[in-house]
């Protein structure tokens, strides 16, 4: 079992930079010569965006609605010999999780992967009253994990009353403090942290947490070629579709196949390929860019008529459909494979859920259940309704185009979840190599 260091960055408070303050350990731990790799605590994307930013670091998914805690456990085990240090963000709260519930929160994570955690902490006047509300996080479930405090927006006046009453009234070390991160972006912020993580943060006493980790136990992903010949699976790869799950794109190299990045942005045409990935993202934010590339939509369009396997995700499913409205509420042009004209209107509830498949197609049977992740954007005006998502409200709704070669919708598919959805994508883009 290898030893793995790692932690796991959790707020006690929500209005603190936690994915900035996760972005600045990072690079501050790849300025000491460590190799780290970040993991995000639920199914959202903005966090991974950001962690990849740090030069060299990989971001991925750690989700307990969406998986098992054996492909959690599978997932670090994995990472284990191509990285030195895991760091972990966890999700808004320290308990709060989906539906209302402690699932997939960040103590979740942290105690199935058995993750030592530092507690973010915003000062406030009553060290005393601090000191509770630590100990209320300490013991409100079994094994917190929590191993250290950490103060955000602090100055050092402040750090010297409150450490001294917190370390007393906890048991907990003060891994030093941080004053607030100032800057116009999110960058500038970050690399504010940097410095202040080596001035006035505990670096040492992180390292060490991270190094009391326990080891892992070994587990298997799938990761056997299910091909030999190579198919080749076009994604879209640019600023306008950047909103995936990195661990779809390894499992699918994994079973076989050869990712072809291109941009529909800045490419004039397809790449060769016998399958098509378009991940999630904002599309109304490059509406007009993505509309002036008229040749890059018709060629997608030829293709995808033609029966090209096609997974669509989000703002991809949307990028199918007729027309985007901009920002300006302005309708663009889009790739008219689907019949959808998206607007600025308010889509059904977000977040990790549940769908049944209502249809035939190349990635699953009809009755498929699947766990996806949705997130909020656009609707559109034909939805489709190949899909019916069940909400963790009760409610339900139809979306989607998902018969034949395309499977086009709001989801955001996770392949560890059901990873025959990958197997079956990799063998229809094989297919159409025999063709």
């Amino acid at each position: 079992m290898p030893a793995y260091p790692r932690l796991l960055f959790a707020a006690a408070q929500p209005d603190i930079c936690k994915t900035e303050l996760t972005c600045a350990f990072l690079q501050a731990a790849a300025d000491r010569g460590l190799l780290p790799t970040a993991f995000q605590c639920g199914a959202g994307c903005g966090s991974s965006a950001l962690h990849q930013q740090i030069p060299g670091v990989k971001s991925r998914c750690l989700d307990h609605f969406l998986t098992t805690e054996e492909t959690m456990q599978s997932l670090l085990y994995a990472d284990a010999s191509n990285s030195q240090l895991a760091v972990l963000e966890g999700g808004s709260g320290f308990f709060d999780g989906a539906a209302g519930s402690d699932l997939s929160s960040a103590w979740d994570i942290a105690s199935i992967t058995r993750t030592p955690v530092v507690l973010l902490l915003r000062p406030q006047e009553s060290a005393l009253t601090l000191s509770a509300q630590v100990q209320g996080l300490l013991h409100f479930r079994p094994k917190s994990g929590i191993q250290a405090l950490l103060l955000y927006s602090c100055c050092a006046a402040q750090y010297q009353v409150l450490a001294t009453v917190l370390e007393r009234e906890t048991g907990l070390p003060c891994a030093g403090y941080l004053p607030k991160a100032e800057g116009s972006t999110s960058q500038d912020r970050i690399q504010v942290l940097v410095q202040q993580l080596e001035r006035t943060a505990n670096m040492t006493l992180l390292l060490q947490i991270a190094q009391s980790a326990e080891p892992l136990s070994p587990a298997l992903l799938p990761s056997q070629p299910v091909t030999q010949q190579a198919p080749r699976i076009a994604v879209a790869q640019d600023d306008a579709f950047c909103c995936r799950f990195a661990e779809n794109l390894e499992l699918l190299e994994h079973l076989g196949a050869v990712l072809i990045p291109f941009s529909p942005l800045a490419d004039s045409v397809l790449p060769p390929c016998e399958a098509l990935y378009l991940g999630g993202t904002l599309p109304e934010q490059y509406a007009d860019a993505l509309s002036r590339n008229i040749s890059m939509r018709e060629s997608i369009r030829r293709v995808v008529l033609d029966g090209l396997p096609t997974l669509a995700e989000d703002g991809g499913f949307l990028y199918l459909g007729q027309s985007i409205e901009n920002r300006s509420g302005t309708s663009r042009a889009m790739c008219g494979v689907l019949p959808g004209r998206s607007f600025r209107g308010k889509r059904p509830q977000g977040g990790c859920t549940r769908l049944t498949v209502w249809q035939d197609n190349f990635l699953c049977g009809k009755g498929t259940h699947l766990r996806v992740f949705t997130a909020p954007g656009q609707d559109t005006d034909a939805r489709g309704a190949d899909l019916l998502f069940h909400t963790e409200n009760g409610s339900q709704w139809a979306c989607g185009f998902a018969h034949g070669s395309v499977f086009a919708s709001f989801a955001r598919l996770y392949f560890l979840s059901e990873p025959v959805l990958a197997v079956n994508f990799v063998q229809a883009a094989a297919k159409r190599i025999r063709r």
